[in-house]
């Protein structure tokens, strides 16, 4: 399901409000319907939520229905929907159809009728991959006294190995893998790791987290405003970091280092990420900031001014031309942070001319992301061919040795073990076998970069 929107640097500011009524009459729905279904407007007058009782059409005895707005924006853009995005209208087969949209005037009533419904009908079949799956649908949130629903991606190798992987959860998790149920568009994450995988490339699992409408906003700010609410995103955070993730942790294979471990998400999700991994560096490694809400919640960039910087933290910020606001506000907070001494080589900002506030842009930018924040630990979690042929070393994790073999090829291999911050611990100009002992160093990840002739590489090991 794709829903179209126009917008500025949010859907959330409204521009032309007129005060006063008009009426939305629906003369009849599909034969599919159900009669106890209830049926609700959402649009540019209440957020785009699914499911507001204040925009809940009242049923009449002729089978048609009710809707009095009296205050609206116009244009008036909008669907109807039976709760949820999952279960928005359609054309009569079920499938996709634009927003509506209207130009009332004061006393208007605005006719439709509701031909299908995307989960009923024939055009309602998901894009998801097959190796995504509902994790939950009601996962409990203590933090939030409320439960959510939870998907997870699993590399297409995942099943037939014991590796482990990285994990990166993110936001507006009906946005991520299925256009069915998704907002105005999925992210096509799931094709793209999938894609990267058939090419030989190292991919990770993700984890999606449904939004639900009528708290989005709350949940993905920890600051309040009083127009737009908020105030509830450090719970959400605390929800991720303390329940979510080490249920993960313990269910899946998982990388569970900060370095290993990414959040992400778009416009509010894009805020509520970047606090998380200014927050909690110590849980969240890298993050995908696209399109945040600053110029909305700017205690954004105070907040950035009063956290310590972690040395290996790793964001990718991202805005589109397009977004003029929130692509300025990108650019103040790439200087403030780098100003107050964030890792230059960590953080990068791309700002795309042509690129909007809309699924489209953020989904095709997502694999650039994902590169760039994983460059070096993706390709390190496992030996490429040519090293796995011309030595090994075990365990990995370690704690009180490490052991090198290496091939007679490979009779003049250097080795430097250096830490995350770039300290130099080990070095030996010649290698062939060779135990390293390790039981003094402090728990934490370490780089082996071998190095022969013109050929270098570096490997990742955890001293546990």
């Amino acid at each position: 399901m794709r829903v179209i929107l126009t917008l500025s640097f949010s859907f959330f500011l409204f521009s032309g409000m007129l005060f006063s009524q008009i009426t939305v009459k629906i003369t009849s729905v599909s034969s599919n319907t159900l009669s106890n279904d209830p049926i609700y407007l959402a649009g540019n007058v209440n957020n785009w939520n699914p499911r507001n009782d204040s925009f809940k059409f009242t049923k009449q005895a002729n089978t048609t229905y009710l809707l009095h707005l009296n205050s609206f924006p116009n244009p008036l853009e909008y669907k109807i929907t039976r709760g949820s995005w999952a279960n928005v209208e359609g054309n009569e087969n079920g499938q996709y159809i634009s927003n509506r949209k209207s130009t009332p005037n004061k006393g208007d009533t605005i006719f439709i009728t509701v031909k299908g419904w995307e989960d009923l009908g024939s055009g309602s079949g998901s894009t998801a991959s097959p190796n995504v799956s509902v994790l939950q649908s009601n996962f409990w949130m203590p933090q939030l006294k409320r439960s959510r629903k939870i998907w997870v991606y699993l590399p297409p190798d995942y099943t037939n190995s014991t590796k482990k992987y990285p994990v990166i959860y993110m936001h507006d998790g009906q946005n991520l893998f299925d256009n069915a149920i998704s907002f105005s568009g999925e992210w096509k994450v799931d094709e793209t790791l999938d894609a990267m995988h058939n090419q030989g490339k190292k991919v990770a699992i993700v984890i999606g987290i449904e939004n639900e409408g009528s708290q989005r906003i709350n949940e993905y700010s920890p600051w309040f405003d009083s127009q737009y609410g908020g105030g509830d995103g450090e719970a959400y955070i605390s929800f991720i970091k303390n329940t979510l993730k080490p249920f993960v942790d313990s269910t899946y294979r998982t990388f569970t280092e900060p370095d290993q471990t990414a959040i992400g998400g778009s416009s509010m999700g894009g805020l509520i990420s970047f606090y998380a991994a200014l927050k909690y560096p110590e849980t969240f490694g890298k993050s995908a900031v696209f399109s945040p809400s600053f110029p909305i919640f700017n205690q954004a960039y105070s907040f950035a001014s009063t956290v310590s910087f972690s040395s290996n933290s790793r964001m990718y910020l991202l805005a589109g031309g397009g977004e003029a606001s929130i692509s300025k506000g990108s650019q103040k907070m790439n200087k403030q942070m780098l100003d107050s001494g964030f890792n230059a080589n960590n953080l990068n900002l791309k700002i795309v001319s042509s690129g909007s506030h809309n699924e489209a842009f953020w989904s095709s930018e997502f694999k650039a992301a994902f590169v760039w924040l994983f460059n070096e630990t993706i390709a390190d979690i496992q030996n490429n061919m040519y090293l796995e042929d011309s030595f090994r070393i075990w365990p990995n994790p370690g704690n009180k040795a490490i052991h090198i073999e290496c091939s007679e090829k490979l009779k003049d291999f250097s080795l430097e073990i250096i830490t995350p911050n770039g300290q130099i611990i080990y070095k030996n100009e010649s290698i062939n076998t060779n135990t390293i002992e390790s039981e003094n160093w402090p728990k934490g990840i370490y780089f082996l970069k071998f190095k022969s002739g013109s050929f270098s590489q570096k490997i990742r090991w955890v001293k546990n």
